[in-house]
């Protein structure tokens, strides 16, 4: 479903969803000592681990945009 469609509620919901996962992810990041690793390194990487952290990071940042934009526009 497009971000634009969320209600206020949903997108902040969704918003939720996403940082526990980041959590998560960054939990799993320490555990396999990685704990120490830049964004930008880890972007660059194609293991699981680092697919996952990036799948969510942007989803985050698509959400938090358009949280913006409605700030922004509304």
């Amino acid at each position: 479903m497009k971000l634009s469609k969320l209600t206020k509620s949903q997108l902040l919901k969704k918003k939720e969803i996403i940082s526990e996962k980041q959590s998560k992810i960054a939990d799993e990041m320490i555990a396999a000592g990685r704990g120490y690793e830049l964004p930008t390194e880890t972007r660059r990487k194609t293991d699981e681990l680092s697919l996952q952290f990036i799948d969510a990071a942007d989803k985050f940042l698509a959400v938090q945009s358009e949280i913006e934009r409605r700030i922004k526009y509304h």
